[in-house]
């Protein structure tokens, strides 16, 4: 059935929101909340658009964990569900109504909801997180691939993820300070671009700090690299 969506020109998504509220924090991290964030992500959504993507994506990560039928069907929420999810984004400032959908035949229409800022920029809660079981497994391929490529002893995963956890925070300090220091500017660079753009250009300037600031991590890198 066709359908029309009317926005509210008054409704203005930041693109660039910088998170350090540990409470606002830890709701991205939920796991009733995040696949929300993520439907999200493609633009504004009615509740029921956003019920059946986001029963698409918890399916599909509970799937990569390996979960029996009966856990991916308790992951699945209503609309029900959803609506109240929403409403509760929506009061902490996380989520917005952002207009409705007008569909043909029917007097009622939709709410359509957005995200309040196109990058929720977090900052990381846990000191520790290159230490989680899938993180460690992940380091300790990584060290094998690293043997491979410079002929040596596979470095220890725990002190990889010492390494990690460094360069993490470094880079994160730094994007910080510029989201902050240099906001309007920041605002002006992420516009109009997708959310895919946006996450290849936070990739691309952890690279390059990290190749601009090689030096720093040298000799924390020197004392895991034991030749064979």
């Amino acid at each position: 059935m066709g359908h029309k969506d009317i926005l509210d020109e008054s409704i203005k998504q930041e693109e660039v929101r910088v998170v350090r509220d540990p409470k606002l924090v830890k709701i991205f991290y939920d796991e009733s909340y995040a696949p929300i964030f993520w439907v999200l992500r493609s633009g504004p959504m009615t509740v029921k658009d956003i019920e059946n993507k986001y029963n698409e994506i918890v399916k599909t990560k509970g799937s990569e964990r390996g979960l029996s039928k009966k856990e991916l069907e308790n992951l699945e929420r209503s609309d029900k569900s959803i609506y109240r999810y929403i409403k509760e984004l929506t009061k902490i400032g996380l989520v917005a109504p952002a207009g409705h959908r007008v569909v043909m035949g029917k007097t009622a229409t939709e709410i359509l909801y957005v995200r309040t800022a196109k990058i929720f920029y977090l900052k990381n809660l846990e000191d520790d997180n290159w230490r989680c079981n899938i993180c460690m497994k992940h380091l300790s391929k990584a060290s094998e691939l690293l043997s491979l490529s410079r002929d040596i002893k596979p470095p220890k995963p725990e002190k990889l993820a010492e390494i990690m956890a460094k360069i993490e925070a470094d880079s994160e300090s730094e994007l910080f300070r510029v989201f902050e220091e240099k906001k309007e500017e920041v605002q002006e660079i992420f516009s109009d671009i997708t959310f895919t753009d946006s996450d290849r250009i936070l990739y691309i300037f952890r690279i390059l700090y990290l190749a601009l600031n090689s030096g720093k991590y040298k000799e924390m890198v020197d004392k895991v690299i034991s030749k064979r």
